[in-house]
């Protein structure tokens, strides 16, 4: 979940374009199925999982939000084995 970005007069708008990125399945978008995160990454291995992760994230937060850009993807797993995500960005 994306919670704040400092400096920014626009960031209530960027978290919401960053949280409806992030949270979209890539290909599930008409007209622009590279919209979204590749969500059949989260059945990889978790090392494999956050380093494909990673590249997808910096990759489609260039691509449909240019006025920020990621400066770290930073995980956390979970007891039950779930992968938290938290995405710094500048």
């Amino acid at each position: 979940m994306i919670t704040r970005i400092s400096g920014n007069n626009q960031s209530e708008d960027i978290i919401s374009c960053l949280q409806t990125l992030y949270s979209t399945p890539k290909g599930s978008v008409p007209c622009d199925r590279d919209f979204g995160i590749d969500m059949s990454l989260q059945d990889l291995p978790i090392n494999l999982s956050k380093a494909k992760l990673v590249a997808e994230i910096t990759q489609a937060t260039k691509k449909y939000e240019p006025r920020i850009q990621v400066d770290r993807v930073l995980f956390d797993i979970r007891e039950d084995g779930e992968l938290i995500m938290k995405v710094v960005v500048k």
